[in-house]
């Protein structure tokens, strides 16, 4: 058994993760893993997002295991920032019959994508590659690092490299799939959400999904014309309640935006 096997096997405990990193070798690129979640060809094992799934066999469960016990049957998924599909493959294998359209902007991540469906033998994901904003057909700088492809977007806080990409709506990529419902959206898009919360008038106002999103402040105020908190007054804007992701269902509405720190938040229309 390989080392990564062996820690996929071994039941989760405090420290895992960061015993794994003592162990394994983190130098490799284009590894096959084999997990519980799913079928993956990680990129390499640098990026935190991809060692997660090579030393624990899953990333974000809690967040994966809410959209699959959340979904109404023959429900929709909107997956925005798919990456190589670490939310999508899960929720595709668990539940065949929901659809999922998985976007992801940067072209590489977005090769590795196509090849985990393939690998899953999945016919329920449907990919984009696509970069969404607020704003269709401008040409836009679109940041990434080669090691760190998880952490890609407007911003160029990581890297200085960039490709220019030409944006799209989410409300123009769903008309011209002709998809009139979504259930829930899942976005993680390093603080260009309120960008693309912009470009999401009826998604937000008529299709009223539940969404899952992430807030950084550092990230959110690098992206020229945003400020910390844009992305939540747009959705407190259009009715929603806006809840700490890890506390729920204990944890009350926020009163009001959050400026500052970072957090993974649930969305739900009121």
């Amino acid at each position: 058994m390989q080392l990564g096997q062996l820690f996929r096997a071994t039941p989760s405990f405090k420290g895992k993760l960061r015993l794994a990193n003592m162990f394994c070798d983190r130098k490799q690129n284009d590894v096959y893993v084999n997990t519980k979640t799913g079928k993956f060809l990680l990129p390499n094992l640098t990026d935190n997002q991809y060692f997660e799934i090579y030393a624990k066999g899953s990333y974000e469960p809690e967040l994966v295991r809410y959209i699959i016990n959340t979904l109404p049957k023959n429900g929709y998924l909107l997956d925005t920032g798919a990456n190589i599909g670490a939310v999508s493959i899960p929720v595709a294998l668990a539940r065949p019959d929901v659809t999922i359209v998985s976007i992801e902007a940067l072209p590489p991540n977005f090769t590795y994508l196509e090849k985990n469906i393939q690998l899953n033998n999945l016919t329920n994901i449907i990919p984009l590659n696509v970069c969404c904003s607020n704003i269709d057909g401008k040409v836009m700088k679109f940041y990434y690092d080669d090691t760190f492809k998880g952490s890609s977007s407007f911003h160029s806080l990581h890297s200085k490299k960039y490709v220019e990409l030409v944006t799209k709506t989410l409300d123009r990529q769903l008309s011209e799939l002709g998809i009139t419902k979504i259930n829930a959206l899942k976005i993680d898009t390093e603080g260009s959400e309120a960008l693309i919360f912009q470009g999401a008038s009826r998604l937000l106002n008529e299709f009223k999904p539940t969404i899952l999103f992430e807030f950084n402040d550092s990230y959110e105020n690098a992206i020229d014309g945003l400020h910390a908190g844009d992305a939540q007054q747009i959705l407190i804007n259009a009715g929603y309640k806006i809840y700490d992701f890890v506390k729920y269902p204990k944890a009350e509405a926020f009163k009001a935006a959050l400026t500052k720190g970072s957090g993974e938040f649930l969305a739900i229309p009121d």
